[in-house]
């Protein structure tokens, strides 16, 4: 079976991994495209959590924009899970970063929609 297809064309044939709403493929060495399965993932507010925590020390993977709601390019990282780093500290420590989930700062509210 092929892979994601972009623009009608296949990026890759590589499934990484797949959790509990999204499959993950390679996309070139360095990228993976995480794809949500059902359609209703915001990939764009995903992203933006991702490099507001990164502008703010703590280590999660660069994005690059889509324009598609579903899928979300990000950096191919190697390490812990984020799961078993977070609890531990560990997360912070391997990327040599000083950050931890308590440090970054909530962002500020947006307007809301008219």
């Amino acid at each position: 079976m092929p892979g994601p297809l972009r623009q009608g064309r296949a990026l890759t044939e590589t499934l990484l991994g797949a959790g509990r709403s999204a499959d993950v493929y390679e996309v070139g060495g360095a990228w993976v495209l995480c794809r949500d399965r059902d359609g209703w993932g915001d990939a764009a507010a995903e992203g933006a959590v991702m490099a507001y925590v990164r502008e703010h020390g703590y280590p999660a993977p660069r994005v690059r924009p889509t324009g598609s709601r579903t899928e979300l390019v990000m950096e191919r990282l190697s390490g812990p899970a984020p799961l078993t780093a977070l609890p531990a500290g560990e997360a912070a420590r391997s990327a040599g970063r000083g950050g931890t989930p308590s440090s970054v700062p909530a962002p500020r509210p947006r307007p809301a929609p008219a």
